[in-house]
């Protein structure tokens, strides 16, 4: 099940991330892998009935791919566009595995755009894991 909602995060961050949809969201498009990762680790719960170490490292884990997946889609698009916008003509993306490459060459330069949404995912995971019951300890009576 995780790994299913880790694929629809990634998905719908990805597709929040196109260029025509992220200038609608503004200040919100920071919220927003914060609000998925609180909302998924309260699901995970819900379904897991607690939270043990390795299943918040795993709900941990989801939430930064989920988040660096529609990045690196929102980025390959974004290239997609400024190509097409010069050329003045349709062109074919770089393969994912090449975008996965030119989303980290650039991060170093472009970080200001992206830790923003890191960041939002990383305290909303936070947030979402300190709230939930925990499962690995045993009450003795």
């Amino acid at each position: 099940m995780l790994a299913l909602l880790t694929a629809v995060g990634a998905w719908t961050w990805g597709f929040l991330q196109q260029p025509q949809r992220l200038e609608r969201f503004g200040l919100l498009a920071t919220l927003l892998p914060a609000v998925w990762a609180f909302g998924l680790c309260r699901v995970i719960c819900y379904i897991a009935g607690g939270v043990t170490r390795m299943l918040r490292l795993s709900l941990f884990a989801s939430v930064i791919t989920s988040v660096l997946a529609g990045n690196i889609w929102g980025f390959r698009s974004f290239i997609v566009q400024e190509a097409e916008r010069r050329l003045q003509r349709p062109v074919v993306g770089p393969d994912w595995i090449e975008s996965v490459r030119m989303y980290f060459a650039a991060l170093p330069t472009g970080w200001k755009g992206e830790v923003p949404f890191l960041i939002g995912g990383v305290l909303g995971a936070w947030i979402g894991l300190r709230l939930l019951k925990r499962a690995e300890s045993i009450d003795v009576q």
